[in-house]
């Protein structure tokens, strides 16, 4: 976020309307931005706008069924990284797969992810959620989105802005 408020000083200082355009994190970062009242408009292009918990709960549960997992499986994987990523953001011990009706590969998989979620970037991302901030929006804002995206599920996120934003 930082680089993108040293740019738009740097366009401030030029221009007398700027805006961003963000791509899925960078669409995030456009509606921090917006709401600390820093731009005059935001083009979101495939913004996540839900929590980045959710979201990789999302690419989970895509990439297990797309992989031909039975339901059953999909959604206990994803029951567990959901209660994991709960845990880092709440720091809180972390659930373990022992009882878990789960393949090998998927176990080992989220012991990879355990060791992940160490690291600062994904700890932080976990816990970015811009619904709370959508309410202090007023600039005009272009939300584009695909029904395509395996990555930012369209109709998740672009209801919770058309829900955050209301009248905006």
């Amino acid at each position: 976020k930082a680089d993108a408020v040293a740019g738009l000083e740097l366009l401030r200082s030029r221009f007398s309307s700027v805006g961003v355009i963000g791509h899925s994190e960078g669409g995030t970062i456009a509606m921090m931005l917006a709401a600390e009242k820093q731009v005059d408009f935001v083009v979101s292009l495939a913004g996540m706008i839900v929590s980045g918990a959710e979201t990789l709960v999302h690419q989970n549960r895509i990439a297990l069924t797309d992989a031909g997992l039975p339901e059953e499986t999909v959604e206990e994987y994803c029951g567990l990284i959901s209660d994991a990523f709960d845990a880092c953001i709440n720091n809180r011990p972390m659930p373990t797969a022992d009882g878990r009706n789960l393949p090998e590969s998927l176990k080992q998989n989220y012991m990879a992810v355990l060791m992940q979620m160490r690291t600062p970037y994904l700890s932080n991302f976990l816990a970015v959620d811009v619904r709370p901030l959508l309410g202090d929006i007023i600039c005009p804002v272009l939300a584009l989105n695909g029904t395509k995206d395996i990555q930012v599920d369209q109709e998740t996120n672009l209801a919770a802005l058309r829900n955050g934003l209301g009248d905006n």
